[in-house]
């Protein structure tokens, strides 16, 4: 082959793209096959992960999936992947609501959470200066029990532990544990996109347990759309959700309900961040200070917002803010209430700008 044609011929070979695949994964399949079709689906979640390459794609079948047998184990996924759950027994039309796919840490003795996985997932690849691509779609997380207080991390995270870019779209994470942070969710680093979810009865009751759906840390992206976030709790902050120092945090269109957090924001608790939050309703959640939202040094906009019936054993039934200033557009604040200051909005040292808003009893 001449030199030239053999130079184009490499040059073509190295630049050709490495095609995504799709695997399968079936729980009531006889026997584990290779992972090609239905027909020959894995029978465990793990296996098909691992086997994946970056970029693939994972099919998943109704079911009930186990990381392992030890409560180390986890569904570890350290590369770009996609996982799509809600498929019937052997394939078929996708529904997540009547193929529920879930991904639980009990792994022992049902109802015993002692011998819970510490995560059912994790999502990191060891490398914290670039960062995988991971989709969880129409799949259901729970029984996770992060108690193990020794400085390994097992003891935040407890439905899932990331520290790459994770966007969830119509997920449900419900019944998790973590003892501090994350009893749903713990993001370190990265970003966290989420829409059309479900978070509910996830619990950080530990001494500096915040977050009780999700803890979020130094994310460079935090988007979150058209979810419910139900019965969620903390010892301190954020019965919900609890931003620290994430960047310009988004939410839209989700509701907060019978939320509660022993000190900091009932619903959301946000330090140093500069929260948008638009279309969001807030009804009977609890704390000491803010039943509803708690703000630190943050800064941002409640547009069309409406906080009803939440209660403050402190100040701020609704919201209290701390060395903040925020604008208010459009938002109604009905039937809350607070044992010291604000039975609606509480200010310490924090300016705010109400524009078109309404205060009632």
């Amino acid at each position: 082959m001449p030199i030239k044609s053999l130079f184009l011929f490499l040059s073509f070979v190295v630049t050709q793209p490495i095609l995504a695949d799709t695997l399968y994964v079936d729980a009531s399949t006889p026997a584990s096959g290779s992972g090609s079709d239905w027909s020959v689906a894995y029978r465990e979640l793990q296996s098909a992960i691992f086997a994946a390459k970056d970029g693939d794609e994972i099919l998943v079948a109704e079911g009930i999936y186990t990381p392992g047998s030890n409560r180390t184990n986890s569904f570890h996924i350290d590369k770009s992947l996609t996982i799509i759950g809600g498929y019937p027994k052997g394939g078929g039309t996708r529904n997540p609501d009547a193929h529920p796919t879930i991904l639980s840490g009990d792994l022992g003795t049902p109802s015993d959470r002692s011998d819970n996985a510490y995560h059912v997932i994790q999502v990191t690849d060891g490398d914290d200066t670039t960062f995988d691509e991971v989709r969880l779609d129409g799949v259901q997380v729970s029984g996770g029990h992060a108690d193990l207080e020794n400085g390994s991390g097992n003891d935040q995270g407890a439905g899932i532990d990331s520290r790459e870019n994770l966007t969830l779209d119509n997920v449900t994470i419900h019944d998790n544990f973590a003892l501090h942070n994350g009893g749903g969710i713990a993001l370190h680093l990265g970003t966290l996109n989420i829409s059309n979810s479900i978070f509910t009865d996830n619990h950080a009751p530990g001494t500096n347990g915040s977050g009780g759906a999700i803890f979020c840390t130094t994310a460079a992206s935090f988007e979150i759309i058209d979810c419910e976030f139900s019965r969620n709790r903390s010892k301190v902050a954020g019965g919900a959700i609890y931003s620290l120092s994430s960047a310009s945090p988004s939410l839209a269109n989700c509701s907060f309900d019978d939320n509660r957090s022993g000190t900091y924001g009932g619903a959301l608790a946000n330090s140093s961040t500069s929260p948008t939050i638009t279309g969001c309703r807030f009804s009977e959640n609890r704390s000491n200070s803010g039943g509803g939202i708690y703000n630190l040094s943050s800064s941002g906009t409640l547009t069309n917002c409406v906080f009803a019936g939440n209660e403050a054993t402190g100040d701020g039934g609704a919201l209290f803010s701390f060395n903040t200033s925020q604008t208010l557009i459009n938002c109604e604040f009905c039937g809350n209430h607070a044992a010291s200051n604000g039975g609606g909005i509480s200010n310490t040292a924090a300016s705010q700008l109400l524009i078109n808003c309404t205060l009632s009893g």
